[in-house]
């Protein structure tokens, strides 16, 4: 997906997020509802991937030529909840 969109002139990034909760771990933390926490982990690895292309074109002179207005989170299953819960966010 990132190389189409990269040869269409647009800068991509591929992110490999947190993924959480482990089922069948032998470490696993008990928690009423665990997919929650696999999503509320991944939200937060895509909320700060957004943040460092932000803060890196108003601090670092824009490296990546980025239109800060213009940012998409693509994605299939679990990056589009992801998408979906950042355009959500108030606090993002």
């Amino acid at each position: 997906m990132c190389k189409q969109f990269a040869r269409r002139g647009l800068f991509s990034v591929s992110v490999d997020y947190r993924l959480g909760w482990n089922p069948v771990g032998n470490t696993q933390i008990s928690a009423p509802a665990p997919a929650d926490g696999c999503l509320s982990q991944s939200h937060s690895g895509c909320q700060t991937c957004v943040r460092y292309f932000k803060m890196e074109a108003k601090t670092k002179g824009n490296t990546y030529k980025i239109d800060t207005n213009k940012i998409m989170i693509v994605g299939q299953v679990q990056v589009a909840m992801c998408g979906l819960c950042y355009a959500l966010d108030k606090a993002a």
